[in-house]
């Protein structure tokens, strides 16, 4: 179920999203609605995202820039970000 802890590298986090890292509004899907929810995180309201676990992409603790790069380039250069994905 969402919220489970699961292992990944060696750190426990928390997974909220079937899709992993990048599915930061809890729909299902890793697309721009995404990476919309978290430049209006960042930039303009600074409102919590729906799925704050999965907007930290490089998972260190804190969703940041860096994380929205990574979200670029997972979605327009296609990178091999690592997942984090519930199992159910």
């Amino acid at each position: 179920n969402f919220g489970e802890l699961v292992e990944l590298s060696g750190f426990v986090t928390r997974c909220c999203s079937p899709k992993g890292r990048g599915d930061v509004n809890f729909d299902g899907s890793i697309d721009v609605a995404d990476l919309a929810w978290m430049v209006d995180y960042l930039f303009v309201t600074y409102k919590a995202l729906p799925c704050m676990e999965a907007g930290d992409m490089d998972n260190d603790g804190d969703v940041s820039i860096a994380d929205l790069n990574l979200l670029v380039e997972k979605l327009f250069i296609t990178i091999d970000v690592p997942d984090v994905v519930c199992t159910y």
